[in-house]
């Protein structure tokens, strides 16, 4: 083989892989597909525009963020360009996050106060929660009534045998005051300050952690945290079911509830909060926890 007919060849192969590698084609059913070799910031003298997925931030209840990371989860399946990112840090976080508009939405766990609320702030109550009180699982108590929890909490009762239990004192756990469950607790106990001595703990899994650990203790929980490690009381002689509650038969629930600003809220924030309100979710949220009526 001669030069010049080795560089004509050499020549054809190029072209061929040139071809391959930037265009084929589907004839038959018009499908087309083109590979294009994608301009560098130094061909073109600036860096290259990206597509960023849309973020919603939400912050807030520790314990409203189970249900919304389930939510949450369901609703990028089906908005896979929309990113939502959770941070649990309580309620009174959520409220100083939406004020400063350091995140899109806030949850919050109990109701918010007159004077927590700024203009323009909306609250939507996405399920209604229960605490439940508990104890360890050795202990022989089954029910208290409801003055007796207020004066646990209190101080005023502190040995299990006065209300039919064991000689042993009580040993009370509570949370964190900035928790919302802490607030909404107290409040539907009817008591304005919990025992000085009672031991704090930062979430509902280190409650149920702590009630586990100590045949004396008594802590409250979110119903969506319960699990054989711990004994769910009865209240006046009314268990925690899910006909008790819509029923109002037992009164220890408190709302779920995302607030934001009306004006700055953001297209996909209205597209999340519709996909909260649809049936689906409905289904999800009945699973634990107890749902609403559909909310604008």
């Amino acid at each position: 083989m001669n030069i010049k007919s080795f560089k004509l060849i050499l020549c054809l192969i190029i072209i061929i892989i040139i071809s391959a590698s930037t265009e084929s084609y589907n004839t038959e059913n018009n499908d087309i597909k083109i590979t294009e070799a994608v301009p560098t910031p130094a061909d073109t003298g600036s860096v290259p525009l990206v597509k960023n997925s849309a973020n919603i931030t939400i912050e807030g209840s520790t314990s409203a963020a189970v249900l919304l990371e389930v939510l949450a989860e369901a609703f990028m399946e089906k908005n896979p360009d929309i990113k939502v990112e959770i941070m649990a840090n309580g309620t009174n976080a959520a409220i100083k996050a939406v004020r400063n508009s350091s995140a899109d939405l806030g949850m919050v766990s109990r109701y918010l106060k007159t004077t927590e609320k700024t203009p323009g702030m909306k609250e939507v109550i996405i399920a209604w929660d229960v605490l439940a009180v508990v104890i360890n699982p050795e202990n022989n108590i089954k029910n208290l009534q409801k003055n007796h929890i207020s004066e646990i909490y209190s101080g005023r009762i502190t040995n299990w045998s006065i209300i039919g239990g064991f000689d042993m004192p009580i040993h009370v756990i509570s949370r964190e005051e900035g928790s919302g469950t802490y607030q909404a607790f107290k409040s539907l106990i009817g008591i304005e300050k919990i025992t000085p001595s009672s031991q704090v703990t930062d979430g509902n899994g280190s409650m149920i952690e702590s009630v586990a650990g100590k045949i004396n203790s008594i802590g409250y929980v979110s119903m969506g945290f319960i699990n054989n490690r711990v004994k769910v009381l009865s209240i006046d002689g009314i268990y925690p079911t899910k006909d008790n509650i819509l029923n109002n038969l037992y009164t220890l629930k408190r709302p779920f509830s995302l607030i934001y600003i009306e004006d700055r809220k953001k297209n996909e924030v209205t597209e999340f909060i519709a996909f909260i309100n649809s049936e689906e979710v409905r289904s999800i949220i009945s699973k634990k926890y107890i749902p609403t009526e559909k909310t604008e």
